[in-house]
């Protein structure tokens, strides 16, 4: 089950990823525009919080260089540097490659299932 901070730096992680994508070098995310999209009523500080937390600026590649504004009020803005060469993974993808030290040391993994087939055919 997601939490509201993971709803949060997911509808935040929209922002990061479409600059990405357009090649930006920074961008800058406004609290209220979050709480506007998530309707998230006398949640502000919640909002403010999951920003400007190291958890987000890891998983979406970012590092906070500035923070503009009251502490903790929809006018709060965020600006981002983008930092180049990484991207968020999936789940899925940070799985990609688990096995290969497995493989390796049994001849890898074409050797591996050959030797399964055979034994089972037996």
């Amino acid at each position: 089950m997601e939490s509201g901070a993971d709803k949060i730096r997911r509808a935040a992680g929209s922002y990061i990823e479409l600059a990405r994508r357009l090649g930006e070098e920074r961008v800058k995310i406004r609290a209220g525009d979050i709480v506007r999209e998530l309707r998230l009523e006398n949640r502000t500080p919640s909002v403010c919080s999951a920003l400007s937390s190291v958890k987000f600026q890891q998983q979406y590649g970012v590092r906070l260089e500035e923070r503009e504004g009251p502490s903790q009020s929809t006018s709060t803005q965020f600006t981002y540097s983008i930092l180049s060469g990484r991207t968020p993974k999936s789940s899925f993808e940070s799985l990609l490659g688990a096995g290969e030290e497995a493989y390796e040391k049994v001849g890898g993994a074409d050797a591996w299932h050959r030797e399964m087939r055979e034994s089972f055919d037996r």
